[in-house]
C-alpha cells in the first residue's frame, strides 16, 4: 500500500494560498508532492522485480513519517487553517 503524504491535487488547492504555502513549507522538501511523485512509487512496486515486498505500507511523504518537528509542525499547521499566530498553538 502506498500512503501519500502532502500532495499538490484540487483538494488542496481550493484552501487560500497562504494556507497551502503554510502547509507545503512544513514539508521536509519545502514542497507539496507531485503526482508523478507518488506515481513513481507506485511504478516501482509495478516492477516483478518487487514480487517479494508485500504485505508492507510505504510512505510517499518525503520523509514526513520519520517524526522530526512532527509537534511543531502540527502546531503551526493547525495555526495556520485557523488563522492565528503559532505562539498561540498549544504545544
Amino acid at each position: 500500500m502506498i500512503e501519500p503524504g502532502f500532495t499538490d491535487t484540487p483538494m488542496p488547492r481550493t484552501v487560500p494560498t497562504d494556507q497551502y504555502a503554510a502547509a507545503a513549507v512544513l514539508e521536509p522538501s519545502g514542497a507539496a508532492a507531485s503526482l508523478a511523485d507518488i506515481a513513481r512509487a507506485i511504478v516501482f512496486f509495478c516492477d516483478p522485480g518487487t514480487r517479494f515486498i508485500m504485505g508492507q505500507t510505504y510512505f510517499a511523504d518525503g520523509g514526513k513519517s520519520l517524526g522530526s518537528g512532527l509537534r511543531q509542525s502540527v502546531a503551526a499547521l493547525g495555526s495556520a487553517y485557523l488563522g492565528i499566530s503559532p505562539k498561540h498553538a498549544r504545544r
